[in-house]
């Protein structure tokens, strides 16, 4: 197995491992979890796309197995946006990563990607919170299958979007400084091992 095989798997494993951990940890409170952070993260990170799509996936079924399921029709909406970001993986990786091409040592270099990678976690959230909210509007007769209902499941939601926003910013930015210092240690020749 080559050595970029071999810490990809670490990374996909450590991911996993502690995405899963830290959802069942801060289940109380609502929505802040590291699954879209993550899933950002290896959308850039991962050479294969099925890597990538694993990190979201695993995280949420594993952290399920102790929260605990909810609807079907709701699992999968909620599973399918959190695995949006591997779905534009291209972009992400043109705009957001710090190996293709570059040759920065500096962490202030990773500056715009992470700003960049910080507003791709912004649409995340908004694009998880309207469709989700839209998907429990629709599944579930808590409101009126009505315009207002509608409108009044988003408003009540407004609480949770707080939540979801702050968690994915926070998780953003601690994965992407992380990415970031490890390639700038990769650059100048942290990682080499002496001969």
């Amino acid at each position: 197995m080559k050595n970029e095989t071999k810490v990809e798997l670490l990374v996909v494993v450590l991911l996993i491992g502690v995405g899963a951990w830290l959802r069942v940890v801060l289940q109380d409170l609502p929505n802040v979890a590291p699954v879209a952070a993550s899933s950002l993260l290896a959308a850039v990170y991962f050479r294969r796309a099925t890597w990538a799509l694993a990190v979201p996936l695993l995280i949420l079924a594993i952290s399920d197995l102790f929260i605990g399921s909810y609807h079907f029709g709701l699992m999968l909406v909620v599973y399918g946006m959190l695995a949006v970001p591997v779905a534009c993986r291209k972009v992400l990786q043109r705009h957001c990563s710090l190996s293709h091409g570059a040759t920065n040592r500096r962490v202030v270099d990773a500056v715009l990607p992470l700003l960049k990678f910080l507003g791709c976690a912004v649409v995340a959230s908004t694009l998880f919170f309207a469709t989700t909210n839209f998907a429990h509007w629709w599944i579930y007769d808590m409101y009126p299958h009505t315009m207002s209902g509608l409108l009044e499941c988003y408003v009540n939601a407004l609480m949770f979007f707080r939540y979801t926003l702050i968690g994915d910013v926070v998780f953003s930015t601690v994965l992407f400084s992380v990415y970031a210092t490890v390639h700038v240690m990769e650059t100048v020749g942290v990682f080499r091992t002496a001969r």
